[in-house]
């Protein structure tokens, strides 16, 4: 009685464990069945993943066989690019259907988003080491990624069982994480209200865009140089990660230059602005010869893989202004000059007229004025101020 029910007990026990199922890949490259590789689970999820050199450029077919049995279905079809090329395979069982891809296949958009669900409207989709993603302009709909047999049919389930859904018309990453096998969609966005403007305070030289493309912006000088800052809004709001830039160049130079555009405020709950701050703006006249010279400027806003250029179409926008730093009569009566600090003022004194511009030691302008013979800056705080008169800078300690 005692070893029927110990063999009853033991029975029972092995009918509740659950042997782990064995995963391989097998394909042209492992002459099929006779080498197929076993596959490793990744962490604590149901993934199985295997990296593998394939030596020889060229098409190439595949299979996943689970317990010595192939997987339901035609052979899966991939390209090498190279010679000893390190491909990816992945394999997950939902319910009861296998996906089933590896990194160097070709993978594609379809359905409504994309205009149908035929094989003439499917859209490539980028791929990287990690993942696959398209980044584009969507309509509300259903969707799905999907491969491609190697006869050009449809393979519709590998990568996703059932169809996923976009709710609005708008711009859309859909990215395919290769590791967790899992599909997702971002609504990116855009921009508006883009502005250039050359003097912080002035909103006559505020200039929109538009405006500002085809402009004559005027005359300038060493004394006197061309700033620009500029501003943008962005949706939806996202601020970690987004990376938002002026780009600019002068007349054809084939050299570029940027400066970036801070954060300044969240509009609303979908909208954030980025304006270049009070004393940030930009010299991009220093060193420019006399005579008529064009800048062309374009905003850039990054986030992950996702870019927009506000660039006019790829022709920029582009402004005209000239150079003069020829000597005139109107400060030519200045002889010299001095600066004395009384209290909490700066003093100056000169004989003439002359252009005064006053900086704290970080470069924020304070006072731009044209004086006569003196000027005076009352109500300053302790420390280093650059006074520039006529040109020359000069630095004063006020205590």
């Amino acid at each position: 009685m005692k070893k029927l029910i110990t063999l009853l007990s033991l029975f029972l026990l092995l009918s509740t464990i659950s042997f782990a199922q064995t995963f391989k890949i097998a394909g042209d490259f492992t002459d099929w069945g006779t080498n197929p590789i076993i596959m490793s689970k990744v962490g604590d999820t149901d993934v199985y993943k295997l990296t593998t050199t394939i030596s020889n450029i060229g098409e190439h077919e595949f299979k996943v066989v689970v317990d010595d049995s192939w997987i339901d279905g035609s052979n899966r079809f991939f390209r090498t690019t190279e010679d000893n090329q390190e491909v990816t395979f992945y394999t997950r069982k939902s319910s009861e259907y296998w996906y089933v891809f590896c990194d160097a296949q070709e993978f594609y958009l379809v359905g409504d988003v994309v205009g149908g669900w035929d094989a003439s409207k499917i859209q490539l989709i980028m791929n990287t080491s990690e993942k696959s993603y398209f980044i584009g302009d969507l309509t509300n709909g259903e969707y799905k990624l999907v491969t491609l047999a190697k006869n050009g049919d449809i393979i519709w389930s590998d990568i996703m069982e059932n169809n996923f859904s976009l709710d609005d018309s708008q711009k859309y990453q859909i990215t395919l994480d290769f590791t967790s096998m899992s599909v997702t969609a971002q609504y990116l966005g855009g921009v508006f209200d883009s502005y250039i403007f050359t003097d912080f305070t002035d909103e006559n030289k505020r200039y929109s865009v538009s405006d500002f493309d085809g402009k004559s912006l005027g005359t300038f000088s060493t004394t006197q140089p061309l700033l620009i800052g500029g501003e943008i809004s962005t949706y939806p709001r996202i601020f970690n990660g987004m990376t938002v830039k002026i780009y600019y160049k002068i007349d054809d130079d084939s050299s570029i230059k940027s400066f970036d555009l801070p954060w300044n405020a969240d509009i609303n709950t979908n909208d954030s602005k980025w304006q270049t701050g009070e004393g940030e703006l930009i010299n991009v006249s220093d060193g420019l010869s006399n005579g008529d010279h064009t800048i062309s400027v374009w905003f850039y806003v990054a986030k992950l893989d996702y870019k927009i250029y506000d660039n006019n179409g790829g022709s920029y926008y582009v402004a005209y202004f000239s150079i003069d730093n020829t000597a005139t009569s109107l400060y030519s009566n200045l002889i010299n000059h001095s600066i004395i600090t009384d209290g909490n003022q700066i003093k100056a004194n000169f004989e003439g007229s002359a252009p005064i511009e006053l900086y704290t030691i970080n470069g924020t302008l304070l006072k731009k004025t044209v004086a006569v013979d003196s000027f005076e800056q009352a109500d300053l705080l302790p420390g280093l101020y650059i006074i520039k008169i006529n040109g020359k800078a000069n630095k004063v300690l006020v205590k």
